[in-house]
């Protein structure tokens, strides 16, 4: 029990949770440091002297910040959550394009609410409905250094999750899938409401491989139903909506590591992700997350 508490508390606010929800009477808190770097972007095949795979941005973009995930019980099936991350996105080379503006703000606020509903065997599940929203990024959704595209979506989610032993070590796998109806910027483009809604899905892998250690593998993907390929001469019509406008999709994949010092002391966790496929979206997108969190106060 102690290692399930451990590992079923360590998932950030965009990895997978599981259908593990809190208990009433608790309260956990999630504290991360992260950064971001990415130069070429996959563009239907086309290449370029900088990107041997894709067309490259004028500069690289690199984004770092800090974000906070909190989540409570309301009853012994049901909690809620919310996550409100903070960035700074800026061009690690000089540049006088207005496109990379260093920005500085609020990224995509989610909440949601969760509630277990069944297992099957060893596999749980939950479903939770949610909104997200970058209004407070909306008018630097253009820029190529920025925090989000500055949408509101409503979601819904499937959770399911497992743990067990395996060769004596106890181990938890979950996998979250998403669907994110986003409200239109755009109603009559040409290829219809814009973005497109979009999937989601997420998973972890934890394995105990002491009390005080973890070690894991994570994915994530998204997909975007429908838009316009990455052809920069069409995406002007869109104005400050040219990044919604895409049919974008990507894949990362990485590993983690989570250390737990003791039962009263936050437990800390190092995580770094890669993409491995995109489709108008960036193809070397990399990944780096330092963070700490802890449960507060008792179960009821």
């Amino acid at each position: 029990m102690f290692w399930a508490l451990l590992l079923l508390t360590t998932f950030p606010a965009r990895a997978s949770e599981g259908p593990w929800t809190t208990s009433p009477g608790l309260h956990n808190v999630y504290l991360g440091l992260m950064g971001e770097r990415f130069q070429c972007f996959e563009a239907d095949g086309r290449s370029s002297s900088t990107c041997s795979n894709g067309l490259a941005t004028t500069t690289p973009v690199a984004q770092v910040g800090a974000k906070i995930f909190y989540r409570t019980g309301l009853t012994s099936k049901t909690d809620v959550a919310i996550g409100v991350p903070m960035g700074h996105s800026f061009s690690t080379e000089s540049t006088s394009s207005p496109q990379y503006e260093s920005t500085t703000g609020l990224g995509l606020i989610q909440g949601r609410i969760r509630r277990r509903i069944g297992s099957l065997g060893d596999v749980g599940f939950a479903a939770g409905a949610g909104l997200q929203t970058g209004a407070l990024h909306h008018s630097t959704r253009g820029r190529v250094t920025n925090l989000g595209e500055g949408t509101t979506d409503l979601t819904g989610t499937l959770y399911i999750g497992s743990t067990g032993l395996v060769l004596r070590r106890f181990h938890t796998t979950s996998m979250d899938i998403s669907y994110a109806y986003r409200l239109p910027q755009q109603v009559d483009s040409p290829v219809g409401r814009i973005p497109g809604d979009e999937i989601h899905a997420t998973a972890v892998s934890l394995l105990a491989v002491s009390s005080k250690l973890g070690v894991g593998l994570s994915a994530d993907g998204s997909w975007r139903l429908w838009g316009e390929q990455l052809n920069p001469a069409r995406l002007g019509i869109y104005g400050d909506d040219r990044w919604a406008a895409l049919a974008a999709a990507q894949v990362k994949l990485g590993g983690r590591i989570v250390i737990y010092p003791g039962e009263r002391s936050p437990y800390l966790q190092l995580s770094a992700m890669r993409a491995v496929w995109a489709r108008n979206n960036p193809l070397d997108t990399t990944q780096l997350e330092i963070a700490m969190g802890m449960d507060l106060g008792r179960r009821r």
